[in-house]
């Protein structure tokens, strides 16, 4: 799991990235979005400002794949189809929370996928990772997205 900070200046996202890192969080500090997407497909979740280097968290949320939670620090009202809005007032042991939950929610997902897959007699747990990672390759999509479909599947075949 990787979360990038990403912010217009480089001392704030090393700021949050050394404040999710104590929270045993592993944290890229970023100060551009071409940077976010050139590790988009490690990036679990981006924890950012309003404005970057190169671009604003609008165009960021375009480029990068839906399923990418972005978490905003901004001041103010905000609306952006999937970018969850943080006061500019939030402490590090809040963020680090929001972040846990939200990754959280992630893993849990890959989770039953995994198990449905070793119920259903396709795989080990291991082997079922190595499926799920399989898949999204094979379909271009993220884990969480291969392991939606998974669980999507399970759903339709059951009686």
């Amino acid at each position: 799991m990787l979360v990038a900070a990403a912010f217009a200046n480089i001392g704030d996202a090393q700021k949050i990235a050394q404040a999710l890192g104590r929270y045993g969080l592993r944290a890229m500090p970023t100060v551009s979005g071409a940077q976010v997407l050139r590790q988009s497909a490690s990036v679990t979740l981006v924890v950012c400002g309003p404005h970057l280097a190169d671009m604003t968290v609008r165009r960021l949320r375009q480029l990068l794949p839906p399923s990418t939670p972005i978490l905003l620090i901004a001041a103010g009202e905000m609306s952006l189809p999937g970018v969850e809005l943080l006061p500019c007032g939030i402490t590090k042991s809040q963020l680090a929370a929001c972040v846990l939950r939200r990754t959280d929610q992630r893993e849990a997902t890959v989770a039953r996928a995994k198990r449905v897959l070793v119920r259903n007699g396709c795989a080990d747990e291991a082997q079922a990772h190595r499926l799920l990672q399989t898949r999204a390759m094979n379909t271009g999509t993220t884990l969480l997205r291969a392991a939606l479909q998974v669980l999507k599947e399970s759903h339709s075949i059951l009686p």
